[in-house]
Parts: structure tokens; sequence; C-alpha cells
């Protein structure tokens, strides 16, 4: 797996030029727009994961790397579970660096003298340490549910097919909760409410974590699973 590991890192490492291009135009033009570094930084992570993703099938198709690797003397399982580490591992790089990069701003502004205005948006104050890093968890579990999403499709269709179906699935899954609420009625919205607050304790608080992180791991070992099976029966 170490081999498949290091050869999806180098073909992650080749976009990371664009990447960083553009999460700087995004977190500027968010931080014009909207006047807050929290929400940038959920801007500038989501971009970074949704392109990273993307961007490991794209080249796929494009350099030939799907058909060359199924002829490599290595296990298909060990191809899949390369892949799931590589974008693991860069979607929580892609996720905490932008929170970093904010938390520094924000830390930097506070101690020099800045004008009212540009002061006031990049303030401590209004961007508070845990909610910059809090942003960035909550993108990375965004990231960790499309890549359970979508690659058992890349494995299992490749990326023209999977291109066609992944946004059909991801906006099922993004939809599902509000719609349980929506018909479940007034109840369901008390109880949604009642467990917000809950979070929001520091008792809730971990087991919020501890619970998204249990579910996070029991989503990616099923997806893994689907993934190497589909994988393994899928033809030269």
């Amino acid at each position: 797996m170490k081999r498949m590991f290091l050869c999806e890192m180098t073909l992650c490492r080749s976009s990371l030029k664009s990447l960083i291009w553009s999460g700087v135009f995004t977190m500027v033009l968010w931080i014009i727009l909207f006047r807050s570094l929290v929400v940038s930084v959920s801007a500038v992570a989501f971009v970074f994961l949704v392109t990273i993703i993307s961007s490991a099938a794209t080249n796929d198709e494009k350099t030939g790397w799907s058909a060359y690797r199924m002829t490599l003397p290595v296990s298909r399982r060990d191809v899949v579970l390369g892949r799931y580490a590589a974008l693991l591992l860069m979607s929580l790089l892609l996720a905490l660096v932008p929170s970093a990069l904010a938390a520094l701003i924000a830390v930097v502004s506070s101690t020099i003298p800045l004008p009212g205005p540009l002061a006031d948006v990049l303030s401590l104050d209004k961007n508070p340490l845990i909610a910059l890093f809090a942003v960035g968890g909550v993108c990375f579990a965004f990231g960790t549910v499309t890549i359970s999403v979508s690659l058992p499709a890349f494995f299992k269709f490749g990326l023209s097919k999977a291109a066609m179906l992944l946004p059909v699935a991801m906006i099922l899954v993004l939809a599902t909760p509000f719609l349980i609420v929506s018909v479940a009625g007034g109840e369901a919205m008390d109880a949604l409410s009642g467990a917000l607050a809950f979070v929001m304790t520091p008792d809730g608080a971990k087991l919020a974590i501890a619970g998204a992180a249990a579910f996070v791991i029991i989503l990616l070992a099923m997806s893994a699973l689907v993934s190497i099976r589909v994988y393994e029966r899928r033809e030269l």
C-alpha cells in the first residue's frame, strides 16, 4: 500500500500550485464580501477539498493512470487503500491550513495597529480561534463524507459515468437531514434545537466530537470495503 500511497500523493501534489492561488483569491474575496475570517475559511477549505477529490479522478483519465495501475504488480486492495489514505491526508491538510492561516492573521492583527474597518474584520473578537478551527474540522468531515460517497463510484464506473451520478448523490446526502426535519415537523425542530444547545456545552461538545469521529471512521471503513470489492471485479 505504501507504494501506491506515494504515487497518489505525487499526483495530488501536482494540483497544489493552482490550489494555492485559487485559495488566496477565494479568501481575499470572501473577506471583502462577508467581512469575516471564519466564513472565508469555510469557503477556501470547501474549494480545496472539492478540487483535490475531483482532480484525483480527472488525473486518472487524462494521464491514463487508471488503466496503467491495473497492470502493476500490486494488489487492487493496495490501490484502493493508497488512494483513500492519500486523499484523507490531503483533505486533513487542506481543511486545517486555511484555519491555521486565518488564526495567524487574527493573532497578528490583534497585536499591530490596523485601520479601523480592517482591524474589526480581522480581530480575534470577531474571529475566535476555536471557531476558525471548528470550521476547518467541519469541512474535513464534509471531505470525508465526499470521499466515502465518491470513491466507490469512481472505482466502479470511472470518471465519465460517476461524474453524472455524484452530484445527485451528494445532493441527497446533504438534503436528507433537512427533509427528515421538515417531514417530522415542530417536534423535530425542538429536538434539534435542544441537541444543538447541548453540543454547545463542554460535555456536549466532547460527545459530539466523539460521535462524529466514530461515524466518519465507520463510514470510511464501509466505503473502502465497497471500493475494494467493486475494483477487484473491474476488468482491464
